[in-house]
């Protein structure tokens, strides 16, 4: 009886301290867009920008590195810029080359969770919607 209630509160103790993370460091890894919606309409063959397009993994470092895999034509190619969060976490801006040209963007956070990123932002007159999964965490890691 005893043993299992040392093992509930190391359990909530671990859980606590996980969820105490900062977002710099929940951010840390490899994300993977898995889903993009244009004006409310979640879409397949269409895309913000050549970097934002499906598929495409985004890897955010501690050092505010972004390195981006994206795949045009049937063609992997790289990309890579710099990351950064707000103070209050609720925007996330990142610059990086798309086709030849430098973005520099700022996405609205709408849900961070440990395992998903879903951002926002306007373009032109739409309104854009990427959802990331976490692949691998860099969490745990000094990179």
């Amino acid at each position: 009886m005893m043993k299992k209630k040392y093992i509930v509160c190391w359990l909530f103790l671990i859980l606590f301290l996980a969820s105490c993370a900062k977002p710099e460091d929940k951010i840390r890894g490899i994300w993977q867009l898995s889903s993009i919606s244009k004006n409310g309409n979640e879409i397949s063959d269409a895309s913000p920008g050549e970097v934002e397009s499906l598929l495409s993994s985004w890897t955010f470092y501690r050092s505010k590195i972004l390195l981006i895999n994206y795949y045009r034509n049937s063609v992997v190619y790289k990309s890579s810029g710099n990351w950064s969060l707000d103070a209050k976490n609720d925007y996330l801006t990142v610059t990086f080359s798309d086709a030849y040209r430098e973005v520099e963007r700022t996405y609205r956070i709408e849900k961070f969770k440990s395992n998903e990123l879903k951002v926002s932002f306007q373009e032109d007159q739409d309104a854009w919607v990427l959802v990331f999964s976490l692949q691998y965490s860099f969490q745990d890691y000094d990179i």
